[in-house]
């Protein structure tokens, strides 16, 4: 029997908020992007969420993670705009060859920006969803 060495993935949600923040601030686009609500946020603020909602790993090597990111504005076509820099932003990823210290090698999109409200402020959000390829390395290398 063949014996693969131990692979460990990256927080896969700090690989995309780290490239996001890299590449909207490239577009000139200044909003807090994080795993969460922000606690003080207004309908006024416009921000990006990002969370993971599950994926697979392609053994050996590589993380499958599917992405959501939801983008709130103050109004829908703010929210629109900023979803689709959003989606300029991941589209770009393979591109950039590492982000974070994590080759990212594909970028698949499962559902491209749809109007969804918040359900509990109604403030403009846009949601779309994506699988992003992400290779894991040797955890020797955290020591």
């Amino acid at each position: 029997m063949t014996q693969f060495p131990a692979v460990r993935f990256r927080d896969a949600v700090d690989v995309v908020i780290t490239g996001l923040s890299a590449g909207l601030t490239a577009l000139s686009v200044n909003v807090s992007i994080s795993d969460k609500l922000p606690e003080d946020h207004t309908q006024d603020d416009s921000f990006v969420t990002v969370r993971r909602d599950g994926g697979p790993s392609m053994w050996p090597v590589w993380d499958k993670p599917q992405i959501n990111v939801a983008s709130y504005a103050p109004t829908a076509a703010a929210a629109a705009d900023l979803a689709r820099d959003v989606r300029t932003v991941i589209n770009q990823f393979p591109g950039l060859g590492t982000i974070a210290s994590c080759p990212v090698s594909r970028v698949d999109e499962l559902s491209g920006p749809a109007f969804q409200p918040d359900p509990t402020s109604d403030q403009p959000r846009y949601v779309q969803s994506f699988v992003i390829t992400l290779r894991g390395y040797d955890p020797a290398d955290d020591d």
